[in-house]
């Protein structure tokens, strides 16, 4: 998240130094290198998550370098990135024995408290580690507050970094993470504004324009979020993510020839992403142009044979093109590929249906049921089916079931109340009828659509019109 010079290739004496120290060990020979060159070395390859080899330059350093405190504390900071409290916690406590008043110590301490999960100790340390520090107060709060972003402290977090802001208001590193932090937190307006505040200073970040597309989005600002996704393409038109991402903001608002126009840009770019084919194919396929559809699903499957999607696809035109058995062994595909899918099940328990195939048909809606009990859709087509069946009793129990996971579900309780209707059980059918209408009134028009007899039952009739508001 945090910019590096040496990420962006802006060090050149840093990117020399850790291309000497790789052709030292290489070459496996000794070289040396200053303090500072080993600390900017062990701090590239810890920013580039490499944390063994940032480990291994700790050894040649110490090597080196003896008696040098910040070799230790980079070692002790390695061990912290590693996992390794214990061990960190060890060099530390050594070194505090004869810096009692360095700063860097308490910043470590506060980071071993997090990955311990003590955040209030954490803090106690930080903040000590503020009293001793000298200047740069809004870098080290930077710091701080990078700790806790990697611990997901975002609140925490964020107080740390609007005091950094407090400090230097102009600290683009402070702006960009504050942002980041509320866009976590789900504080978008907020994450919108700091995004903004980061353009300001410097409007040619593609990255964060990109960003601010995104937080967009999630407000469903979606004609602000496809400006973004442009700026940042403006500002780098090989940007791929920013091309995928406005593709997915038109399909996900039906523009669906925009899409298809956006994606194939992004082809251009990453001409071999099943991901973006198989989005393509999905876009065609809304637009009802199966056949062109099918192409795309196809070449999705040419690039990668386990694309489950693609599989499945392809089953949905063949269903829509009445070619039952074709859909029925494409989905059997997807589901032998991605077993834990429901919307697969379900889909095969409807062509199955049309195969006639009830019994099968039963098991595939039993399985998505089990695989997603939250689903009111599959728990409703499973138990009209058991019921239209003949499985009478079986349709009622797994309504009833449905209900341990959708306690407020008002359609589960009318539907059971309907089946017991038709079943000429009428006490029962008043009971489940008034659960229904004590969570939502309204949708009860949705048992005399499924039982239109019930309108002339008396006793219906008035327990309607007692709950009526």
């Amino acid at each position: 998240m945090r910019k590096d010079d040496f990420l962006n290739g802006n060090n050149d004496e840093i990117n020399y130094n850790v291309h000497r120290y790789e052709e030292m060990i290489r070459k496996n020979d000794n070289y040396y290198f200053d303090v500072i060159d080993f600390v900017n070395i062990i701090d590239y390859y810890i920013e580039t998550n490499k944390f063994n080899n940032a480990l291994n330059v700790v050894e040649k350093a110490i090597l080196q370098h003896p008696s040098s405190t910040e070799i230790k504390l980079k070692n002790a900071q390695v061990f912290i990135n590693k996992g390794k409290p214990i061990e960190a916690q060890r060099i530390l406590d050594k070194i505090k024995e004869i810096e009692i008043s360095n700063y860097e110590i308490y910043l470590l301490y506060g980071a071993l408290n997090l990955l311990l999960g003590d955040e209030k100790k954490a803090i106690r340390y930080f903040n000590h580690s503020i009293s001793l520090s000298p200047e740069d107060k809004d870098e080290m709060l930077l710091d701080i507050a990078l700790a806790f972003e990697h611990a997901r402290y975002y609140q925490t977090a964020v107080k740390y970094l609007l005091n950094a802001y407090n400090y230097n208001s102009s600290n683009e590193n402070v702006i960009f993470e504050l942002a980041f932090c509320y866009e976590k937190e789900n504080e978008l307006e907020k994450s919108i504004k700091f995004y903004k505040k980061y353009l300001d200073i410097n409007p040619f970040a593609e990255n964060v324009w990109y960003n601010l597309g995104v937080v967009y989005n999630k407000t469903e600002n979606f004609e602000k979020a496809i400006e973004s996704y442009d700026y940042a393409l403006a500002v780098n038109e090989n940007y791929a993510s920013a091309y995928f991402n406005k593709a997915n903001t038109y399909a996900n608002n039906l523009k669906y020839e925009k899409a298809i126009e956006v994606y194939k840009e992004y082809l251009l770019i990453d001409k071999e992403n099943p991901q973006v084919y198989y989005y393509i194919g999905e876009c065609y396929e809304k637009l009802k142009l199966y056949k062109i559809a099918l192409k795309y699903y196809r070449k999705t499957i040419s690039i990668d044979d386990k694309f489950s999607d693609a599989w499945f696809g392809e089953g949905i035109i063949f269903w829509y093109n009445n070619q039952l058995k074709n859909a029925e062994e494409l989905i059997q595909r997807a589901i032998y590929i991605d077993s834990t899918n429901p919307e697969y099940w379900f889909t095969l328990g409807k062509v199955q249906i049309d195969l006639n195939a009830i019994n099968m048909a039963l098991k595939s809606f039993k399985s998505a049921t089990e695989l997603d009990p939250y689903d009111e859709e599959f728990w409703l087509d499973y138990a009209d089916l058991l019921f239209n069946n003949n499985f009478k009793d079986e349709a009622v129990n797994s309504l009833k079931k449905a209900l341990t996971y959708n306690e407020n579900n008002a359609l589960f309780n009318y539907r059971i109340a309907g089946f017991y209707l038709k079943l000429g059980n009428l006490k029962d059918a008043l009971q489940y009828l008034e659960s229904g209408l004590l969570i939502n009134f309204d949708k009860h028009k949705y048992l005399i659509d499924y039982f239109p007899k019930a309108k002339a039952i008396k006793e219906i009739d008035k327990l309607i019109n007692k709950h009526k508001k």
